[in-house]
Parts: C-alpha cells; structure tokens; sequence
C-alpha cells in the first residue's frame, strides 16, 4: 500500500512515450568495421554514460537531484518528526552513494537515433559525428521486433531534451511533488526506505534519459541496462572492457539473439534489421555489391536484400 502511494513519483512519465505500441525503426550510425563486428558476432556493444561524449547529463542529474534533496525545507516538514526525517535523509544518501561506487560503471546504454520508415538517406548531421563522416553505415532496427519481457533488465525508451533549466525546474518540481506524496503518508520508520528508494530511482532514470536541448536533433533512443534491475544477473557475463583511443572503457557486448529472462524466445537477429544504409562518402554500386558480397562471406545472406546506400550528396572537407 505505502510503495504504490510512493510510486506517484512516477506518474509523469507518459506511457504512450515510453511504451509506445508503435514503435519506430531506430538507426545505430558507425563505422563499417563496427558494422562488419556487429553482423558477424550478433552482438551491440554498450558504452558507460560516464564516458560518452555528453558525459555530463548523468551526473547533472543525480548531483541536482541530490542537492535539491538535502535543502528542501519542504521535505524536511513533510515528516511527522525529525527522526523520520533523518532516516530518509540517511537511505537516500546510502542509495546515492552505493550507485556512485558501486554500480555507476556498471549501467550500459546503446544510442540510437528515430528515423522516418519513409527516410531512405539518413541524417546529415549523424553522418558527420558518428558515421565516420559519411563513409560508416547505418544499421536501422526496426524496434517493434524487440521484444523485451516483463521484468527485462533493459528498457528501451525515447531521450527526452531540455535545457539546463529547465531540467533544474523539473527535479525541483519533482522534489516537491515528492513532499506532497510523502506528507499524507503515515510512516513507520521501518518503511523509510521505500520513500528513498523511489525517489532515487526517479532521479536516475531522469537522468539517463534526458540530454541537453542542443542534442535534439539527434531524436535520440536508448537501450538501457540497470545492474539493480538485473536481480538474476542474466547480462553480468556480457560485462567486460574495451582498449581504444581514450584508454580503457567498460562495455557490454550486448548479444542480439533470444535469451530467457530477456527477451522472447522468438527473438532473430534478422528480423530486427530493417535495412543497412551506407554511408554518402563512399556509396557507390561497386561498394554496394562489395558489402553484399560481405554479408555472404559472413553466413548472412537473407540481409543482402536489405542493403542500401545513401544518396545524400555530401562529401568532406578534407583535413
């Protein structure tokens, strides 16, 4: 009774958002040898958000929303006593600090920018920063294939943007939101921390689904994997490392293929890719042909339909 009181905290998040059952094909840009990895091993690889290029939108979150916690004077009268007060204050921060820790290296996420079915080119500007400047491809997923189960360790939801301040006037709005929830609350001390546990939850998943406003053209989507929501701890074997330009970084190599707890047992690799654009600068009928002949020599064969190249007219100014 008092967890589903609690988990009003929640109610702004829009289900025909979130769980859309129409769901859009979502295209992965990188270069052609990421894509030759990803079609021959059937499997994604998923980066930390603390090293992503837009590092900051994690820990702005969690820090903002921490802060706003330990100075709301709302929060504070909304307890009947003091010790009530401190008691929330005390798993609050205990849940901060485990995530920070111990399990903020371990949360994953996959980006993936929404197309239009009808887009048969791409988006310029992805080419450019992640499509290894028009020369890399596009795997475009057709997200209504992903079928994730009841209780799955990964969510798949849209990135929502807003500017710096407007994503400090929304978690001070949540906060106290959260103070009128909790005040017609009677609480034992014993039940404190599910109030705390809730709120923090609702912090973390603001924050690794939102950005700030000037990456709104990339209508971004993300696969993501919590370790808290991973009780069975299904995905751990996936978690390992990478050694590239920036040093080592924490990836999960993300198999796509059917797993139990996961995803249903009808999930195949190849339903799931819609097409397989090629990037502008180097399309061409000879590096078309070259890829299929690719996708032949990887046991692919049912794929070669389904490639495309760009006909965006772009090419780069040289370095």
């Amino acid at each position: 009774m008092i967890l589903g009181k609690v988990r009003k905290i929640y109610d702004d998040i829009d289900p025909n958002i979130h769980f859309p059952t129409q769901r859009p094909i979502l295209a992965h840009y990188t270069s052609l040898e990421v894509g030759e990895s990803i079609l021959r091993n059937s499997e994604i690889w998923l980066s930390n958000p603390l090293f992503m290029n837009d590092y900051e939108e994690l820990s702005f979150g969690l820090e903002m929303g921490k802060k706003l916690i330990e100075e709301s004077t709302e929060l504070k009268s909304a307890f009947a006593d003091s010790d009530l007060y401190f008691e929330f204050i005390s798993n609050f921060l205990g849940y901060y600090d485990r995530f920070e820790q111990e399990e903020a290296l371990n949360v994953f996420v996959a980006c993936l920018s929404m197309q239009n079915r009808e887009d048969e080119d791409g988006i310029l500007s992805m080419w450019r920063g992640y499509g290894h400047n028009g020369k890399g491809i596009a795997l475009i997923f057709d997200s209504s294939e992903l079928t994730a189960l009841q209780g799955s360790p990964l969510t798949l939801a849209p990135v929502h943007y807003a500017s710096t301040k407007d994503r400090v006037d929304y978690l001070s709005a949540r906060v106290n939101y959260f103070c009128s929830i909790i005040s017609k609350i009677e609480w034992e001390r014993r039940y404190i921390y599910l109030a705390a546990f809730s709120f923090f939850q609702r912090i973390l998943l603001y924050s690794i689904f939102t950005k700030h406003i000037g990456f709104a053209e990339e209508n971004e989507w993300r696969i993501v994997y919590l370790p808290s929501e991973d009780k069975e701890k299904i995905l751990v074997p996936m978690i390992g490392y990478h050694h590239g330009p920036r040093g080592i970084e924490p990836k999960m190599r993300l198999k796509i293929e059917a797993m139990p707890g996961v995803t249903a047992d009808n999930f195949v690799f190849e339903n799931i890719i819609h097409s397989l654009l090629l990037g502008p600068t180097g399309a061409s009928k000879l590096a078309e042909s070259s890829f299929k002949r690719m996708l032949q020599l990887l046991g692919r064969p049912e794929l070669v339909r389904k490639v495309r190249s760009s006909k965006i007219p772009f090419r780069p100014t040289p370095q």
